[in-house]
């Protein structure tokens, strides 16, 4: 049996279907990015909120003193 090889569009590498989310509106039934990849960005756009909220928060707490 041979493996089906497809390459990630962030990472540039050629990896199996495996290591890919599942996808059913895509051909051939997986994502376009690999998970390894999906994880670092998802963990980095959480990282980037995190932050957000703290400033804002911080901000609404001086702007809210009595």
């Amino acid at each position: 049996m041979k493996m089906k090889i497809t390459e990630c569009r962030k990472c540039n590498k050629e990896k199996t279907l495996a290591e890919f989310h599942r996808n059913t509106l895509s051909k051939d039934g997986r994502r376009a990015i690999c998970v390894k990849c999906t994880s670092e960005t998802t963990a980095l756009k959480k990282k980037n909120e995190d932050l957000k909220n703290k400033k804002s928060n911080a901000m609404f707490q001086m702007m809210n003193k009595k």
